[in-house]
């Protein structure tokens, strides 16, 4: 079993820091909050696994983070449209403007891609105006 493999690790090697109970908690936290099913749960046994495991971790709480505050501008804007309160709503805009801009470089949406959101929510702001034929 990996888990007790990892025990053994540790008892092995003295200059291991990374306890059993660290671990566990990374899996835990792994497994309730994004949802893993209950049979996939196998402890990676070498330092460098483990490590890159505890990184991968923080990096997805860092993302999530910030994919969730945008979600909620995002929301709050549309909410500010619906209500028809445009001077609020630019005010929210340009907040949205710059959690894009950071999420972008921060590699978390490619740049294009955030260019697009944002020129589609400007223009849900101020919607085109009809030309007239000559």
């Amino acid at each position: 079993m990996w888990i007790l493999g990892c025990l053994r690790a540790n008892r092995l090697r003295n200059n291991y820091q990374l306890t059993y109970l660290a671990v566990f908690d990374i899996f835990w936290s792994l497994r309730y909050e994004r949802k893993i099913e209950k049979g996939v749960f196998a402890l990676p046994q070498r330092r460098n696994a483990i490590k890159a495991l505890r990184i991968n971790e923080r990096r997805f709480q860092r993302n999530h983070k910030i994919k969730n505050d945008i979600r909620k501008t995002v929301k709050k804007f549309k909410g500010l449209l619906a209500e028809k309160n445009q001077d609020e709503a630019r005010k929210v805009l340009s907040a949205l403007y710059q959690q894009f801009d950071k999420a972008v470089k921060s590699d978390l949406f490619h740049k294009n891609t955030a260019a697009r959101r944002k020129s589609h929510f400007s223009r849900l702001l101020a919607p085109p105006t009809k030309t007239k034929k000559s």
